[in-house]
This record gives structure tokens, C-alpha cells and sequence, in this order.
């Protein structure tokens, strides 16, 4: 069984693989909100706002953000492999 993955590259890149999309409900053409707060940096899946954050299909078998402005907020917080923790509608980026 494949092993869900979500990871923060320094050089500017947010990985997931499909796993992790499945598990997150995510579905190819969705966008991303992030939510930064004091204590965690926060995502979901939010097709109705203007500002959404895109993902594109990466080169393996699964999806990537290049976003620099979310990438560089996140790597201040977290890098490489991460877990990801399902609160209510959020989910919540951890080491």
C-alpha cells in the first residue's frame, strides 16, 4: 500500500501525491484557501473564492503548488515531509 505524502520543498515547491488527495477528498482542478494563524498554518478545498490558491498536475503521480507566497510562509514553519490533521473543515499541517 502506498503511503500518503505531503511535502514542503525549500526550493518552492508543495508536493502531494494521490494518496493524499484521495484521503483529502481533492479532485484535480480544485483550489487551495490557506489560513495562517500564530500557532498553524491551515488548508482546505474552496472553489468559491477569488484568490484560490492553483494546483497542477506534477510530473509523478500527483499534484504540486508553486505558489512562492504560500511557500515562503509555510517554510518558515515546516519542511520536507509533513502529517496532515483533518479539523473540521481545515486541515492542518504538522511536523
Amino acid at each position: 500500500m502506498k503511503k500518503e505524502i505531503f511535502s514542503i520543498k525549500p526550493y518552492g515547491i508543495i508536493y502531494f501525491n494521490e494518496e493524499m488527495a484521495k484521503a483529502m477528498g481533492f479532485e484535480y482542478g480544485d483550489e487551495l484557501e490557506f489560513k495562517f494563524t500564530r500557532d498553524a498554518v491551515l488548508f482546505k478545498i474552496n472553489n468559491n473564492q477569488l484568490k484560490g490558491v492553483k494546483v497542477s498536475q506534477a510530473s509523478t503521480s500527483g499534484f504540486s503548488i508553486r505558489d512562492k507566497y504560500i511557500n515562503r510562509a509555510i517554510i518558515k514553519r515546516h519542511q520536507y515531509d509533513v502529517s496532515i490533521i483533518k479539523e473540521g473543515e481545515w486541515f492542518k499541517i504538522e511536523d
